[in-house]
């Protein structure tokens, strides 16, 4: 019996051993793969060549340490980030330190804070000063662990179906409340919170089986709803349906979105809620 325990024991510290070598290994691979030498390279001959930034010597060879520092890909984020806020019209000392800040980030956060500015500066999008669209795009992008890259798929495409003239063609200060809640809301989950979200709305105010409701009405449930979880506007979608047909529960309108809200509610809560009063903060979105 004492001979099995010893074995055990010597098995499991093996085990153990193996796994941190193995995450010592994943580590030191890592390390390897910076290429701090060629991104201080590329980063000091983008600015030699962008002769309107007006840098000296030794400012542009701060610059380039500092990017350095980001790793793989650091150049890249560096240069796409600069030459995208100098383009907007932001003063090249600001460009160039937000810049830097983004070299040292990922590219998942540097994609995300690029996808969100232009959203959120565009005309098309929600036509916000530049502080403002700078403010959005760091929020997005600070999220880490691929939530960033969620978060921005999200904002953009929530953006898009508020503010176009062909879907809700809501105020810009709505969509831009509207945008942030369901997007920063992301940190929590996985996967998109802006599809089934805009799937709802539609279903409540457009679709044949839907309930053909206000876009005021139907914004306050989808908002309700995916506060709950994503899944649930699928659940009101389909107890909504049976509720309303005579084969079904044979419900007016308003009883059977009602009974529709009551099982919805029922959907798996993904995060519970630590909003104080028992209301997730994607709820909280204010009326158009």
């Amino acid at each position: 019996m004492r001979l099995q325990f010893l074995l055990l024991m010597i098995l499991g510290f093996t085990i153990l051993g193996c796994q941190h070598a193995n995450d010592q290994h994943l580590s030191d691979e890592l390390e390897l793969h910076c290429t701090p030498s060629k991104e201080f390279i590329t980063t000091i001959s983008y600015l030699r060549q962008a002769k309107a930034f007006k840098l000296t010597e030794d400012q542009m060879k701060a610059v380039s340490i500092s990017v350095a520092k980001g790793c793989v890909d650091a150049a890249e984020r560096f240069i796409n980030t600069v030459e995208l806020l100098v383009a907007a019209g932001l003063p090249t000392k600001n460009s160039i330190k937000l810049a830097t800040e983004m070299s040292l980030s990922t590219n998942e956060q540097s994609d995300a804070f690029k996808k969100v500015f232009k959203s959120s500066f565009q005309k098309l999008g929600l036509d916000l000063n530049l502080p403002e669209s700078v403010d959005v795009a760091q929020q997005i992008a600070a999220l880490v662990n691929g939530k960033s890259t969620n978060a921005a798929d999200d904002f953009d495409s929530l953006v898009s179906f508020c503010v176009s003239k062909s879907q809700l063609n809501l105020p810009r200060t709505y969509c831009y409340q509207l945008a942030m809640r369901l997007s920063l809301s992301n940190e929590d989950r996985n996967g998109s919170i802006s599809e089934p979200f805009i799937d709802h709305v539609q279903f409540l105010t457009t679709d044949d089986e839907g309930p053909k409701l206000t876009i005021k009405d139907a914004l306050k449930i989808s908002s309700d709803l995916v506060a709950i979880s994503p899944s649930a506007t699928n659940s009101f979608a389909e107890a909504y349906r049976f509720a309303a047909a005579k084969t079904g529960l044979g419900l007016i309108r308003s009883d059977a979105v009602n009974f529709a809200k009551q099982l919805a509610r029922y959907t798996r809560q993904l995060k519970p809620d630590t909003g104080g009063e028992g209301r997730s903060k994607l709820s909280m979105v204010t009326e158009p």
